[in-house]
């Protein structure tokens, strides 16, 4: 029988920024996928959106057939010719602190179909899968930081950061991705500590993966 998680034992993990360059990075399949590859070195897999992402099989460069999820899969139409390797940039994920809680939605896209005189509505799945979500967290003024680093994340919404959300599991699942800010509040009630909250949406997939991966 399934079992209940606490969310307080939840993490939430940020990065931004261009990263650290890489080229001809080894890859390697994901468990037992033959089309999920990541790169080889645990610490080298988020990547940076900010900088060309290249990606090779058997020396060749890839111009279709595959797709970046998550920020850290390289995803196959069919299995590729290893070696695979990729080039451009990583980013180095760190927890934030203080966070009192963290949201996220997955929603499809559906579109109405209908025509002028149909007696009933119909409506068709896109097969998109739209995501976003949000977190709360004590707020740091930042001293000597002007504007506030989380005010500056979510006014620089050009700027895609990599977000991931972890559950209370030992196994470290977490959900993972490109997203870009869209909103900060303050909070400044008089009998509680300040609080600040940060709205996302989510560029390309979602994956749900471990922290390994």
């Amino acid at each position: 029988m399934a079992t209940a998680t606490q969310g307080r034992k939840g993490e939430l993990w940020v990065a931004s920024g261009s990263g650290t360059v890489i080229t001809k990075e080894p890859c390697e399949a994901v468990g037992l996928s033959t089309t999920i590859y990541h790169v080889t070195a645990p610490a080298k897999r988020y990547l940076s959106p900010a900088v060309p992402i290249l990606v090779y099989a058997n020396n060749i460069l890839q111009t279709s057939g595959y797709r970046i999820a998550g920020g850290c899969h390289i995803v196959f139409d069919a299995a590729p010719t290893p070696p695979v390797t990729v080039s451009g940039a990583y980013l180095t994920p760190t927890e934030t602190a203080l966070v009192e809680n963290w949201e996220l939605n997955l929603e499809t896209e559906v579109y109405d179909i209908t025509s002028l005189g149909d007696s009933s509505r119909v409506y068709m799945s896109s097969g998109l899968l739209g995501w976003n979500g949000s977190f709360g967290r004590f707020y740091e003024s930042g001293v000597g930081t002007n504007p506030p680093p989380w005010y500056a994340k979510a006014a620089n919404n050009a700027a895609v950061i990599i977000v991931r959300l972890f559950e209370d599991h030992t196994e470290g699942w977490c959900w993972t991705g490109w997203a870009i800010p869209t909103a900060w509040t303050l909070s400044t009630p008089v009998e509680e500590l300040e609080t600040e909250s940060f709205e996302f949406v989510g560029q390309g997939e979602c994956v749900y993966t471990t922290d390994e991966t």
